[in-house]
């Protein structure tokens, strides 16, 4: 598996140039958007970057050379999730270093504690994301899977809007009041119980897909 990990990393630094462009527009877009703009943007164009590991390891039949070697499919989705997530808490870390002294030069007040919280819950959202890309990805492809992703997105967005339609205004209301009443922290936390659930039941699903291949 440090194998693994080691080629998923060698395969990042070789987009170094797309990685610094990121980090760049990261900059300009804290420093003239306000708010949580900054940690949004970087983090999941980062989970982008993570995702299309799977993409390189496809090209030029790599699942077939990589099923050559003392690599089985099991191996193989574990050590992608756990480069995701790893890749998801460094992205994170590295979105709230530039988020906090974006808010420095905007002379802005800055509270650890809070600030703490508003990055620590981008990253159960951006393990949600991770935990949809990765089984997607290995099931359709490159070019398939950034299809089938967008249909999931758009399908989601429309379910959502239909479902806040039917609960209606006053119950949306309702439950936004009583999760305001929750402290951060428990929201947080519960954040990242349900995204580690979420990912749980990925992997199980993306392990499944890898072990039904043929190569």
């Amino acid at each position: 598996m440090r194998g693994l990990f080691e080629k998923d990393f060698r395969l990042l630094c070789q987009n170094r140039q797309t990685l610094v462009l990121f980090l760049m527009m990261a900059g300009f877009l804290g420093l003239t958007q306000n708010g949580t703009f900054v940690l949004g943007y970087l983090s999941f164009t980062f989970s982008i970057l993570l995702t299309s590991t799977i993409s390189y390891d496809e090209m030029d039949q790599g699942f077939e050379f990589l099923m050559t070697l003392p690599v089985t499919p099991k191996t193989y989705v574990k050590e992608k999730y756990g480069f995701c997530t790893v890749g998801v808490i460094f992205s994170v870390v590295l979105s709230g270093i530039i988020y906090l002294i974006v808010k420095g030069i905007h002379g802005e007040q800055i509270l650890l504690g809070e600030e703490l919280l508003t990055v620590l819950i981008f990253v159960p959202i951006v393990w949600c994301v991770i935990a949809i890309m990765v089984p997607i990805q290995l099931k359709f492809g490159a070019e398939k899977g950034r299809i089938a992703i967008l249909m999931v997105y758009g399908g989601s967005a429309f379910l959502l809007y239909f479902v806040l339609k039917w609960i209606g205004e006053e119950n949306v209301k309702l439950m936004t009041n009583f999760l305001n009443q929750w402290k951060p922290e428990a929201l947080v936390l519960g954040g990242f119980l349900l995204s580690g659930l979420v990912l749980v039941i990925s992997y199980g699903i993306s392990r499944r897909i890898m072990e039904q291949k043929e190569y």
